[in-house]
């Protein structure tokens, strides 16, 4: 599966009958941490608490800070809702693409992450991510990775029956 994963990206970055080249591959590895935050706002935006858990927890056991978590995934979950609400006012992916401010193949997969996901569901995310901002910044009594934990969870559609 990760294989057939890494193949599509591939083929997303080159497009049709495109090449991919050395420096093409060194420009889509991107350090852990950056992985790691696309990999929790991914788990975030497809609604996968479990998975958004160990992205946080993976985030915080490299040493990475909650603000700096806090700030790139309130830009993800915003950029994601935008894209959204102009795909469902009917503007076409590529316009949607053009105007994200990102590289195409990112856009283009942050698009295809978007399948299956409501504006709704987005704006409860940034809601949750927005409260771990106000709790560690001494809204709440949660130590920080408590409150992103419960935050990431609330933020990915966790319910409190989910384990």
């Amino acid at each position: 599966v990760r294989l057939s994963n890494e193949l599509d990206r591939i083929a997303l970055w080159a497009g049709h009958g495109g090449e991919v080249t050395l420096s093409d591959l060194e420009s889509m590895v991107a350090d852990t941490s950056e992985t790691a935050v696309w990999g929790l706002s991914d788990a975030l935006i497809e609604r996968e608490p479990a998975e958004a858990v160990l992205a946080a927890e993976q985030l915080i056991a490299q040493g990475e800070n909650v603000t700096g978590i806090v700030y790139s995934l309130a830009a993800r979950l915003r950029r994601a809702h935008r894209a959204l609400v102009e795909l469902e006012a009917g503007r076409s992916q590529k316009e949607v693409i053009a105007d994200l401010d990102m590289h195409p193949y990112a856009a283009k997969m942050l698009l295809r992450r978007l399948r299956g996901t409501s504006v709704e569901e987005l704006r409860e995310s940034i809601a949750a991510v927005a409260d771990l901002e106000i709790w560690c910044r001494g809204g709440s009594d949660y130590d920080e990775q408590v409150a992103l934990t419960l935050a990431v969870r609330r933020a990915a559609g966790a319910t409190a029956g989910d384990a």
